[in-house]
C-alpha cells in the first residue's frame, strides 16, 4: 500500500515543481515525497498541508478553527491545490527552500542546511521527519 501512495506522492511532487518552474531532480522529488509522508494529512489535494485559502477552498474537516484558526485547507482541484502550495512556498519566510528547489537539491538540504529546517519548522512540519526518511533511504 505504501508504494502505491508514494507513486501518488512522487506525481504531484512532479507537477509542483513543473507549477513552480523547479527542476524535476531526483533530489527534489525524494524531497517532497518525504515532506509530504511527514505531513501525512488527509487534505484533499493538499498533500503539504498548507493553509493557504483559496476560491473554492474549505477548512480540512470542515473545522475553522483547527490549528490555531488558521486551517489546513482542502481545494476543489488538484490544480487549485498546486497552485496554493507555490503560493506558500514564495512566501517570504521560505526563501532557502525555494532557493534549493531552484537548485534541483532540496533533499541534500534538508538534510544539511538549519536554514531550510527553520523553514520547515516554519511551515509546521518540522526537519526531523523530512531528514530521517531521506538519511534512511541512502
Amino acid at each position: 500500500m505504501r508504494l502505491i501512495l508514494d507513486v501518488f506522492k512522487r506525481r504531484w511532487a512532479k507537477k509542483l515543481l513543473v507549477v513552480g518552474t523547479w527542476p524535476r531532480s531526483g533530489g527534489n522529488i525524494e524531497a517532497l515525497v518525504a515532506w509530504q509522508r511527514c505531513e501525512g494529512t488527509t487534505a484533499k489535494y493538499n498533500p503539504l498541508a498548507t493553509t493557504k485559502k483559496m476560491v473554492g477552498s474549505l477548512p480540512l474537516g470542515g473545522n475553522p478553527d483547527q490549528n490555531n484558526g488558521n486551517p489546513v485547507q482542502e481545494y476543489p482541484t488538484k490544480a487549485v491545490g498546486l497552485e496554493a502550495t507555490r503560493l506558500t512556498l514564495i512566501l517570504p519566510y521560505y526563501v532557502d527552500i525555494v532557493r534549493h528547489l531552484k537548485a534541483g537539491d532540496l533533499d541534500q538540504d534538508i538534510l544539511h542546511d538549519t536554514k531550510v529546517a527553520a523553514q520547515l519548522a516554519t511551515w509546521g512540519t518540522g526537519a526531523s521527519c523530512p531528514k530521517s526518511l531521506l538519511a534512511s533511504r541512502a
